[in-house]
């Protein structure tokens, strides 16, 4: 006998258990691989809003110069001597010069309607206001954005010698006399993108190590560089780049040694589990020694049901579980009995057990007691409104018509006791005396009915009277 336990058990921890664990072990993969993607998704998002971000920054370095080149532009004065009677000298102080020492600027430049320069300014050189120097290819970029809209002020950030500046395009135009046409002319400012610059971006958008370079694969991760447009024919490209966060990385830092945690936890869990069903199929083998089923019906028999019974009386008492008892006996069947013989009882005994295990949770158990006597045992925490519908099913299904072999129907139906309870002293056969005591008030009040014992109720229900006349 110990044998055969000790097979049955190898059998279930290779047909069950095994699969059961290499299922955990496909989770625990499976879930590896989406906490790895779980991170690398939290840093790509980062990665990409500290894109716009830097963008957005690229956009306020411009807007910092565009309203004073705006300031200049808008001038009467600028209208006076630059356009109606140009005087290097003030262009000299005013364009020059000024700008240079209030703003810090590297270049000015005045520019005419024919897009030639007129004057230009360059930081530190001892020729200012003596040689124009044309505008640069590389600022010609702004310029022509400027032209697509000459009444406003463009102003952008792009590259210049391997570096950046902020450049800023502003027309010349009289602020008091409004309806004078456009003047044609125009006043470009620019600012090299220095360190301060850089600095000061780093820390309004709070990117880490914010710098310049030429080479886009400098940056720590392909999102984290974005390029400072120019002109289109630049052969020199230009990037500002970030060390970006990576919250991703941060999570997998936290996450991981609990996570390692927790694969320890089920491999030792997988350990006691497989020792628990080892002992546990010896168990599970004696009871099925013990255990018999009904050899008309196929439904278990009053071994059967005592066993069960008294396992599920054993959780309530623990406070794992409620439990149900459904005593059924059939109304009519010693008239079938009597009329057709005993072979056509036979076959009905057989159709109400397969009606009774059709109107049940695969779970729950059928048993035959003997003659016309059948009892249901449920368990776990059932609603009383649940087991009402139930056994208002079971009361349906038995009273329908019952086609036997004759080529007859048989019309019986059935009346129904019910003791429920989830009390820690319950006992298995105070259970059973209850649901018979009920089945007697249902079998009092006309039959066709189901009635349930109060006694062991948390709070007295009202009795139910439910009636199914056979069809």
């Amino acid at each position: 006998m110990m044998d055969l336990a000790a097979d049955a058990g190898s059998q279930f921890i290779r047909r069950l258990i095994l699969p059961l664990c290499a299922l955990i072990a496909g989770l625990i993969v499976l879930a590896f691989a989406g906490l790895l993607w779980i991170a690398d998704y939290q840093t790509q998002v980062a990665v990409r809003h500290q894109s716009r971000l830097a963008r957005h920054a690229l956009q306020v370095q411009a807007e910092r110069l565009g309203p004073s080149a705006s300031d200049y532009g808008y001038w009467d004065d600028a209208v006076a001597n630059i356009v109606d009677k140009p005087d290097l000298a003030w262009m000299r102080a005013q364009i020059g010069a000024g700008p240079e020492q209030t703003l810090g600027l590297d270049f000015s430049f005045v520019i005419g309607p024919d897009g030639e320069t007129i004057y230009s300014y360059v930081k530190g050189s001892r020729q200012n206001g003596e040689r124009v120097i044309d505008l640069p290819h590389a600022f010609r970029f702004a310029y022509r954005a400027w032209l697509k809209n000459p009444t406003k002020t463009f102003a952008a950030v792009i590259p210049y010698q391997s570096q950046a500046v902020t450049i800023a395009v502003a027309p010349v135009a009289s602020v008091t006399d409004v309806r004078r046409p456009a003047t044609g002319y125009s006043i470009v400012f620019v600012d090299r993108f220095d360190d301060a610059a850089l600095d000061r971006l780093e820390q309004n958008f709070d990117l880490d190590d914010l710098r310049l370079s030429n080479i886009a694969e400098e940056a720590p991760h392909p999102d984290s560089a974005v390029e400072i447009r120019g002109n289109s024919g630049d052969a020199q490209k230009t990037f500002l780049i970030w060390n970006p966060s990576r919250p991703g990385d941060q999570m997998l830092r936290i996450v991981m040694p609990f996570f390692a945690v927790l694969v320890l936890a089920l491999a030792a869990l997988g350990l006691l589990l497989a020792r628990f069903i080892s002992n546990s199929s010896r168990l599970i083998s004696d009871r099925e020694q013990r255990a018999g089923s009904d050899s008309l019906t196929g439904l278990a028999n009053r071994a059967r049901l005592n066993t069960e019974l008294e396992d599920a009386v054993r959780r309530v008492s623990r406070g794992f579980s409620g439990i149900t008892v459904m005593y059924i006996d059939l109304d009519g069947f010693k008239q079938v009995n009597d009329r057709f013989g005993h072979a056509c009882g036979d076959e009905l005994l057989q159709e109400v057990a397969r009606r009774l295990k059709d109107c049940l949770r695969t779970n729950d158990l059928v048993a035959r007691l003997g003659g016309d006597e059948f009892v249901v045992l449920m368990t776990g925490w059932i609603e009383r409104s649940y087991i009402q519908a139930i056994a208002a099913r079971i009361l349906l299904s038995i009273g329908n018509p019952i086609a036997l072999s004759t080529g007859q129907d048989a019309h019986i139906g059935c009346s129904i006791g019910i003791a429920d309870s989830w009390e820690p002293d319950v006992t298995a056969q105070g259970l059973l005396k209850a649901a018979d005591a009920a089945l007697y008030e249902a079998k009092a009040a006309g039959k066709n009915t189901l009635r349930f014992h109060h006694g062991f109720a948390a709070s007295p229900d009202q009795h139910v009277d439910i009636r199914y006349a056979a069809v």
